[in-house]
């Protein structure tokens, strides 16, 4: 929905969601079930709890994401008091009070909190909770919600703390797996990255942990299940395309991107002109073979990388009111360009390599816009023909178009 501004989608859908959410404040994993059937969207509900609570944050940094690029406050007002109940019951059902981490009510080990066994996660779990309190915070500070921001933001500090504290293992260059544990995994990078944890220098160690898990199709966690053979996951692709995209780590965005994704593109017997559900390791077919859902929407991240990276066109307030356009350094294509559709109107952006290999930036965006441009390299470059720039480049929209050319 990023890639095409579609979001009507993203509104009918989340307002079919939460007319399924039950008095604890849990939105259900799905709608298979009819809002007349209570007694279904109850059991259905409340048997997969243990396992999905973390889905009830995802859902709110997917309305993030939608308000974000909308700017539709009507839809932020209407449900606020929904969203709160869905995170106050996620936040209560996997916090471990007692390390601040995101712990799941079952597991042989970890701490007892209300008569319960808790479990601390590997850091994607956390991670995860903290991006998503974040967000909850920022939409809380736009609704005038001073009180729940504090709380939000005040939970997810203590959490970021506990990851960092708890979970870096000097000895080994990366955040652990678990409390307790030594090794990691594919996801736990991936949300390294993507919410900024620890300091520059431990991400980058992390990052070089990645070949450890390369294939030829992109990375692995191992098998996925039992008697089939190992697996790439185009979902836990797509954080970790973002988390490397976030540290402008570009050969690295675009050798994944190139590698998880062109199997399905290529045509050959298996092409089914839609995103798979997995890929075998070699990339040559779906990877659980006639099991593989090959029209699956958790492989589709690429068109918003292409649309939120490589174009680049990224909203820094709601409804793109402040935006800014930062290309991937060094990102090989021979040109660039695109339509943003904002709530006032399109932005239009282009860029590519003269015959010298200097970048070109082309940029117009609607009245009442603020934007800033960060140019993929060093040094100086032009404005409309006036040079001596340096640096990000501040612009307002109207009718004129902004060039930029490399020196």
């Amino acid at each position: 929905m990023v890639s095409t501004q579609q979001s009507e989608y993203v509104w009918g859908l989340a307002e079919q969601i939460f007319t399924r959410q039950i008095t604890s404040g849990q939105v259900p994993s799905n709608t298979l079930f009819s809002p007349l059937d209570t007694q279904s969207v109850l059991i259905r509900t409340a048997n997969v709890d243990p396992l999905l609570v973390d889905y009830n944050i995802d859902f709110m940094q997917v309305i993030y994401d939608y308000w974000l690029r909308s700017g539709n406050d009507t839809f932020l007002e209407m449900f606020w008091p929904q969203m709160v109940a869905s995170t106050s019951y996620a936040v209560s059902r996997a916090l471990d009070e007692g390390t601040q981490l995101f712990g799941a009510p079952y597991g042989s080990s970890g701490t007892t909190l209300n008569g319960e066994k808790r479990q601390a996660l590997g850091p994607s779990n956390t991670v995860s909770m903290v991006i998503g309190l974040e967000r909850m915070a920022d939409m809380a500070a736009h609704l005038g919600h001073y009180s729940s921001e504090s709380f939000y933001r005040g939970q997810a500090q203590l959490s970021r703390d506990a990851i960092e504290s708890l979970f870096w293992n000097e000895t080994g260059g990366y955040f652990s797996g678990a409390l307790g544990r030594t090794g990691y995994d594919l996801m736990d990078i991936a949300h390294v990255l993507l919410a900024g944890v620890g300091t520059a220098g431990q991400r980058n160690e992390f990052i070089e942990k990645l070949p450890s898990l390369q294939v030829p199709a992109g990375h692995t966690n191992g098998i996925r299940y039992y008697e089939t053979p190992g697996i790439v996951n185009p979902y836990f692709m797509s954080f970790l395309l973002e988390g490397l995209a976030i540290s402008n780590r570009t050969a690295l965005t675009q050798e994944l991107l190139d590698a998880t994704w062109s199997p399905m593109v290529r045509r050959d017997r298996n092409y089914t002109g839609a995103y798979w559900e997995y890929i075998s390791t070699d990339g040559t077919y779906p990877g659980l073979d006639l099991f593989t859902g090959q029209s699956h929407s958790w492989g589709s991240y690429p068109p918003v990388l292409l649309s939120e990276y490589v174009l680049v066109v990224r909203p820094a307030s709601a409804g793109y009111k402040d935006f800014f356009i930062a290309p991937l350094p060094d990102f090989k294509t021979g040109w660039v360009h695109g339509r943003v559709p904002t709530p006032v109107g399109i932005i239009y952006a282009a860029w590519g390599y003269d015959s010298k290999g200097k970048v070109m930036m082309e940029i117009q965006a609607p009245e009442g816009l603020k934007g800033a441009i960060v140019p993929p390299f060093w040094g100086n470059y032009s404005v409309d023909g006036i040079s001596g720039f340096t640096g990000d480049k501040a612009f307002t929209g109207g009718s004129k178009r902004v060039l930029i050319v490399q020196d």
